[in-house]
């Protein structure tokens, strides 16, 4: 299997509002549709809404803004550019979430080879989008749901740093969350190349946050 990382170059709705509101903004959900029109649910971190309303109604047809807590929510339908389905098409499975950025989208997806690269990146051309970069890695089905957990490292309101998100990435690769335990706390220390009274720390407090965010306070 090959985890394909693909980013665009884009100037629709969402990469105008992220322009806009100096922020990305994250697709947790698109559902295509027949008609050329895709559902979308996305976020972005607490900005006035008002300023991005007018770049989202550049393809949105119709759109819902909401803000909670520190973030903006954003649901509706919208004219699609293809992608979707130059994925789909090509016999990828797209994994979420897609990042819209100033003039960028980014897309993960998984292959089973090559030459389901080739397909995919032929589909993205006849639907008239531009590859910025490309970039893929073998990887196993452990590791494709790990890859499917990484929307929580761009939601708002879990707070967990990249030092923090780096940490237990390698300690869940690593073992140390199975049982029975495959890896000490040492064999990580080395990994990261920190004192294992420093990754502890970081491990502890990256979980207590992401805890906190499902099991409330």
């Amino acid at each position: 299997m090959l985890l394909v990382n693909l980013t665009i170059a884009s100037q629709c709705g969402l990469t105008m509002a992220a322009d806009t509101s100096e922020s990305s903004i994250i697709i947790t959900s698109v559902n295509h549709r027949s008609n050329g029109k895709n559902m979308v649910f996305a976020f972005s971190d607490d900005r006035n809404k008002d300023s991005i309303r007018h770049d989202l109604s550049k393809d949105f047809l119709d759109i819902h803004i909401s803000k909670i807590k520190r973030a903006i929510f954003i649901y509706g339908e919208k004219k699609g550019h293809g992608m979707i389905s130059a994925i789909s098409e090509g016999g990828g499975l797209l994994l979420m979430p897609v990042v819209a950025k100033s003039g960028t989208e980014n897309f993960r997806y998984v292959v089973k080879d090559l030459e389901g690269i080739e397909t995919v990146e032929k589909n993205v051309f006849k639907s008239g989008n531009k590859i910025e970069t490309m970039n893929y890695d073998r990887i196993t089905e452990e590791n494709i749901l790990l890859s499917s957990f990484s929307i929580l490292h761009y939601y708002p309101l879990v707070s967990v740093t990249p030092v923090e998100w780096k940490i237990l990435r390698i300690a869940y690769s690593a073992g140390y969350y199975s049982w029975p335990r495959t890896a000490q706390l040492s064999k990580i220390s080395d990994s990261v190349g920190a004192s294992k009274t420093s990754v502890l720390y970081h491990l502890r407090n990256g979980e207590r946050k992401i805890l906190q965010k499902f099991l409330g306070n």
